[in-house]
């Protein structure tokens, strides 16, 4: 058989968990472990997936494929927020499915070794602006501003403040940190 042809994961194990902060909530998880350490993939998956969070030498990933969120490390994988177990099974067969597609495909693959950029924090981004809740930007105060560029839903041009000469250094630093 091809090296490419093997499955990376074949035989694994599935329990729900009932989620501990909120009790009662009829909201699981999935844990899927693994009899085999699958750390060595996780490049190829972060190339592939809708990635948000790698943490290379710490063996750790987290993404989401289409309405599943889901986390892994080299012998557990995670899926959040099933209601029974038929939707348990489903997700479980999508990213086994997903996750061994990739592997099969890794010889096409260039690895990916390094996550999204961190968000900086918003108190960070806020203390930067001009903060005189003007509402030219369209928004009521500077700090839904600053929330809304690390959610991408504003950009720094937004902010008439920003433009005048006297925060030139301040826009640089922001420019840096988005």
């Amino acid at each position: 058989m091809n090296n490419h042809d093997e499955a990376l994961i074949g035989d694994y194990g599935m329990k729900l968990v009932e989620r501990a902060c909120e009790p009662g909530s009829f909201e699981y998880k999935i844990e899927i472990t693994l009899p085999g350490d699958i750390g060595r993939a996780l490049p190829y998956i972060n190339a592939q997936v809708e990635c948000i969070d790698y943490l290379h030498n710490e063996k750790f990933l987290s993404f989401r494929h289409d309405e599943i969120f889901c986390s892994m490390r080299p012998n557990l994988i995670t899926i959040a927020m099933v209601h029974n177990r038929e939707e348990a099974l489903q997700k479980t067969e999508i990213i086994i499915g997903l996750l061994n597609d990739i592997w099969r495909r890794r010889g096409d693959i260039e690895p990916k070794y390094n996550g999204k950029k961190a968000k900086p924090p918003t108190l960070s981004i806020y203390k930067l602006l001009p903060r005189t809740n003007c509402r030219e930007c369209g928004l009521a105060t500077c700090m839904a501003f600053a929330s809304a560029l690390i959610n991408d839903q504003a950009e720094l041009d937004n902010c008439p403040g920003l433009l005048h000469e006297e925060h030139s250094s301040k826009r640089q630093e922001l420019t840096n940190l988005l």
